[in-house]
């Protein structure tokens, strides 16, 4: 009974995890992150996150020969690669295989933190982004995208 926050998308509560179990309620990368923490960690079950622009997915590289993708925000929608490049291309978003690929947990941690620093920034919370902004040098200290990521909001 998980579902999607999209009446208010940019609450804070949608990026932790805690709050997320709590209110059954998230964005795409958190609802994505407790999937994946019960299938994973608990089932041992071969599920991955897809870091795909602007919409977290889950990847699962079982049977089929290619890989099937689940959009927890949406119900669980199952997707192929041809799907998510037809919503990338409606959307005027570019497609890039490498979207779809398994994304490490440090890569899925860094996009999370990105995301609280734009809400904390959007809700004027300079004092909660500035402490999010710092977690992330500490976590990526040498990840260009995550120094380049930050330059954007200070510019």
């Amino acid at each position: 009974r998980f579902r999607g926050n999209q009446a208010k998308f940019m609450e804070p509560e949608n990026s932790y995890i805690d709050r997320v179990v709590e209110r059954r309620t998230g964005i795409p990368i958190s609802l994505a992150a407790v999937y994946l923490l019960v299938v994973r960690s608990r089932l041992g079950l071969p599920f991955s996150g897809a870091s795909a622009p602007g919409h977290f997915l889950v990847r699962y590289d079982g049977l089929h020969s290619e890989p099937l993708f689940i959009d927890a925000f949406n119900g669980g929608v199952l997707l192929r690669e041809r799907d998510i490049k037809h919503y990338l291309d409606s959307s005027g978003l570019p497609f890039n295989r490498q979207f779809l690929e398994p994304s490490p947990p440090r890569a899925i941690l860094l996009r999370m933190i990105r995301n609280l620093i734009i809400v904390f920034n959007e809700h004027g919370n300079l004092q909660a982004r500035a402490a999010f902004e710092r977690f992330m040098r500490i976590l990526a200290p040498n990840a260009e995208e995550g120094q380049a990521f930050l330059r954007g909001l200070e510019g």
